[in-house]
């Protein structure tokens, strides 16, 4: 399959090339989902041509990841405009044709806007009760922990991630007593968030925990059980490189934060670590370089959020392995590395 490696004898190991895949969603991707002549208004899926909320922000998560956000300053005001016309009149922002959480919705739109150097007008007063710490540890404390970790982190770190990048809607000890209360859900015999699962942890919980591991990441504070964590999604890997074949790009990357992020700290096995990171880049990359597989992947309902979540892997990848290992002509660039939410 051409472009899917190269040798590096310095390295001794096949490198990932994925500068054809980059080049793939420049030349062909990005026009084929514009709605508009210029950039700043996209479809989320191939073949649509309705302007949504997602499609629009995850255009600018991509283009950021691979490098090549650089709108000029009309088509970047034309971008934030887009953007800010899904906004509602409590400030939030929410898609037309629902697939998340509003608070999801919000966070990621936030988030867009930060990539793109702005920021709403004003905080947004439909989460004005959770201001007070004692109605967000109320809504932390009623998610779904037994049966919806994942499903249920979309609310509870979207809250978090809103609260961390939107200036003077957290007042003080607010952030002290939502990560106390998230130490609490971690299950110490898998080190991740969830309430009586199985020892080895499941699925479930890695999509969730990693929703609040950013936030951690953000506040230079450790989740505990650490050593654990990195155990539990080991074990969890599959043969083929990924956690979970329904979710083959998201998951994958919830996985690999986890064990990225988690094994610095400890310094807990990491050439297995390294493994696991190089057995997922390989499966994404397969995709990634392969015309038949890219459209399967990335052409099919929310196909280009699920390119973010692709380009979000390779970059996580390149950052640990290294650019002699997962080549691109620009440096990868992770947006939870900018800021706090996915």
């Amino acid at each position: 399959m051409p472009g899917v490696a190269v040798g590096d004898e310095a390295q001794g190991r096949a490198a990932l090339d994925l500068r054809p895949f980059v080049n793939w969603i420049l030349d062909e991707l990005e026009p084929a989902v514009r709605v508009e002549p210029t950039p700043g208004a996209y479809a989320r899926e191939l073949g649509a041509d309705d302007v949504e909320l997602y499609g629009t922000t995850d255009m600018a998560c991509i283009l950021h990841t691979i490098g090549h956000l650089h709108p000029r300053p009309e088509e970047r005001d034309a971008w934030v405009a887009t953007i800010l016309g899904f906004q509602g009149p409590g400030g939030e922002i929410r898609e037309r044709d629902p697939t998340h959480d509003v608070l999801h919705n919000t966070a990621f739109a936030v988030g867009a806007l930060e990539l793109l150097g702005t920021h709403i007008d004003s905080p947004p007063t439909f989460v004005d009760p959770y201001r007070d710490p004692a109605a967000a540890l109320e809504l932390v404390e009623g998610l779904d922990w037994q049966r919806s970790v994942w499903g249920s982190s979309h609310r509870g770190a979207g809250l978090g991630a809103l609260f961390a990048m939107i200036p003077d809607l957290a007042p003080p000890g607010w952030f002290d007593a939502y990560f106390e209360a998230l130490d609490a859900r971690v299950d110490p015999t898998n080190g991740m968030l969830g309430d009586d699962r199985e020892p080895g942890g499941d699925i479930d919980q890695i999509g969730g925990t990693f929703h609040y591991l950013f936030l951690y990441e953000w506040a230079h504070r450790p989740m505990p059980q650490a050593e654990a964590r990195i155990d539990a999604v080991l074990g969890l890997q599959q043969g083929d490189g990924r956690w979970f074949e329904l979710s083959p790009h998201w998951l994958t990357l919830d996985a690999l934060y986890i064990l990225t992020r988690s094994g610095p700290r400890s310094g807990y096995r990491t050439a297995d670590v390294d493994a696991a990171v190089r057995a997922a880049a390989a499966a994404v990359a397969a995709d990634a370089l392969d015309e038949r597989r890219r459209s399967e992947r990335f052409g099919g309902p929310l196909g280009v959020h699920e390119l973010t979540a692709a380009v979000s892997i390779l970059a996580e990848a390149q950052r640990r392995l290294g650019s002699g290992e997962v080549r691109t002509d620009r440096p990868l660039r992770l947006v939870l590395d900018r800021r706090p939410f996915i």
